[in-house]
């Protein structure tokens, strides 16, 4: 049997109504995003980490981020965030996806994965 593809989607945007930008901010001189994708990435049972980002020109910073911590992303609907997840596992070919929220900083790897078991 084929081994399944499984990927974390963190779905990621800029325009909070209560903190703008809130996944950029700063936690001991790292972005709240980046301190999510680095516990991600100590997961054993994911194959991909991948950023769910709104296709709205504000988020173009989320895009910048992605490519320069060589992380990969969708770009999609800002509204439905369904369609975002679904065309982001899509693209990446995932067969199952871990949904993570971008303002989660304490994510906890060993949790995910036993979730996935």
């Amino acid at each position: 049997m084929e081994k399944k593809k499984i990927a974390a989607i963190i779905q990621a945007r800029t325009g909070s109504t209560r903190l703008p930008n809130k996944v950029l901010a700063d936690i001991e001189g790292k972005p709240m995003l980046w301190h999510i994708i680095n516990r991600l990435k100590s997961c054993e049972k994911l194959d991909d980490i991948i950023l769910a980002i709104p296709a709205a020109k504000t988020n173009d910073i989320l895009e910048n981020f992605a490519r320069k911590n060589q992380i990969k992303y969708f770009r999609g609907s800002e509204k439905n965030v369904l369609s975002r997840y679904y065309f982001a596992a899509k693209k990446f070919k995932a067969d199952a996806i871990v949904r993570i929220c971008s303002d989660c900083p304490l994510v906890d790897y060993a949790i995910v994965d036993k979730v996935i078991d």
